[in-house]
């Protein structure tokens, strides 16, 4: 006998887990460690300011060491000037340029100027392949794309030089950016009153982390041991969310057969 359950939204329906701000991610971290009383109507100024910088951080190195699929915009695709070997992104990609920067390129492809077809993948490579390439290879249909890592002005190289004016290309190019400062862009009085861009699936590593860090000097010293498990609590968080990171499809896994 099957049991049927009203799934129907209504006023008794259950809410989703609360999405923490910034600020009140720090404000969870702070009265972790034992600097924000319940009792206290709120967080020390100094104390929440110190607790942001230090979250910054933590949200910059995570999202800068792995793939971050919600800092992962739609594929832009410009115009790749004739007779040109490289380009300044930002003004290539004009309004396409995300404004926090892009971290790093995922995957490019060539695009027919006149279609809007994509044609053919380009490899994304080194710049020492690039360099070795670009030294004997005449003009011709891009096939390789290279991106260097500055901060300002981030360049684009292509090897072959597209160089027929007949015969125009543009780009698509997939790429992740970088996380947004959950200092907010007011400062003062504004700051941390910002979304920290994860969802709620990783707010119990976040606060865990955050308390591990500021309960480390910058806003109590507490016992090692306790920093060593919570660094570990958080580190074993951060590794199950793994899974929660990563696409999903609704096909089984599947390996090549050995030798095949």
């Amino acid at each position: 006998m099957s049991i049927i359950l009203d799934s129907s939204q209504n006023a008794a329906t259950p809410l989703p887990v609360a999405l923490l701000s910034a600020a009140e991610a720090c404000e969870r971290a702070l009265r972790k460690i034992g600097a924000f009383s319940i009792n206290d109507e709120a967080a020390d100024n100094d104390e929440m300011e110190e607790a942001l910088k230090w979250l910054d951080l933590i949200v910059a190195e995570v999202t800068g060491t792995r793939r971050c699929y919600w800092l992962t915009p739609a594929t832009v695709t410009f115009d790749w000037p004739n007779g040109e070997s490289s380009v300044v992104l930002a003004d290539a990609m004009g309004s396409g340029y995300p404004p926090t920067g892009i971290l790093f390129p995922v995957r490019a492809w060539l695009v027919d100027y006149e279609t809007g077809d994509r044609q053919t993948e380009i490899e994304l490579c080194r710049r020492r392949k690039y360099e070795e390439l670009s030294i004997s290879t005449t003009a011709g249909s891009p096939e390789v794309l290279y991106i260097d890592r500055l901060i300002e002005n981030q360049m684009a190289y292509v090897s072959p030089v597209p160089d027929n004016a007949d015969n125009l290309w543009k780009i698509a190019l997939e790429f992740q950016t970088y996380s947004r400062s959950v200092l907010g862009e007011q400062g003062g009085e504004q700051a941390g009153d910002v979304p920290t861009g994860f969802d709620q699936t990783w707010q119990l590593w976040m606060v865990t982390r955050l308390s591990a860090e500021i309960g480390d000097g910058p806003v109590k010293r507490l016992e090692s041991s306790t920093i060593r498990d919570w660094r570990a609590l958080a580190e074993g968080y951060l590794s199950a969310l793994l899974y929660h990171n990563r696409e999903k499809n609704n096909r089984p896994f599947q390996t090549r057969r050995y030798g095949g």
